[in-house]
């Protein structure tokens, strides 16, 4: 889905209004975009799924973190388990704030595996939105690093190309 209205909406009350139930309805969605994808490419589904993590102190702030939600309710969906294997090391600043550069400045160094082993050759790493890939490319990095084969990337929403001085 593009993040357009009333896509955004949404996403906005889930994300900042602290309503993390929303993730099971919009998992659904999700989920279907994923069975549909891998239907039509004849590709299986990943191992397991991965919530891009957040800091400690957005964590607290927010009081959930909106990926991990979504990630959750996503996996149980489609019968995949939940890693928790990413930790957030850096990249403090909201990403929604900064330019393309200084997005991908920011997510580069952002976040660090966990150090355990996940036996898994394909990860999903899930999000709640996609504006210019910085996020999902940094942390796919940290997984293929720690012995993971294959990364995806799996959001509910992307931001069309035009509102990030891309399009």
């Amino acid at each position: 889905m593009s993040f357009q209205p009333p896509t955004d909406r949404w996403l906005y009350r889930f994300k900042y209004h602290s309503t993390p139930a929303l993730a099971s309805h919009f998992a659904v969605l999700l989920a279907a975009q994923i069975i549909a994808y891998h239907k039509q490419s004849c590709t299986p589904l990943p191992d397991a799924v991965c919530a891009v993590p957040m800091s400690w102190s957005r964590w607290r702030q927010r009081g959930f973190n909106q990926a991990w939600e979504l990630a959750t309710a996503t996996a149980k969906v489609l019968g995949l388990p939940v890693l928790d294997r990413l930790i957030r090391v850096g990249g403090e600043h909201q990403q929604h704030q900064l330019d393309w550069a200084a997005r991908q400045a920011n997510a580069d160094q952002a976040f660090a595996h966990c150090g355990r082993a996940c036996g898994c050759r394909h990860v999903a790493i899930v999000d709640d939105v996609i504006t210019t890939g910085a996020t999902l490319t940094a942390a796919a990095r940290v997984l293929l690093e720690s012995g993971v084969e294959q990364v995806s990337g799996w959001a509910l929403a992307y931001t069309p190309a035009e509102y990030h001085g891309e399009g």
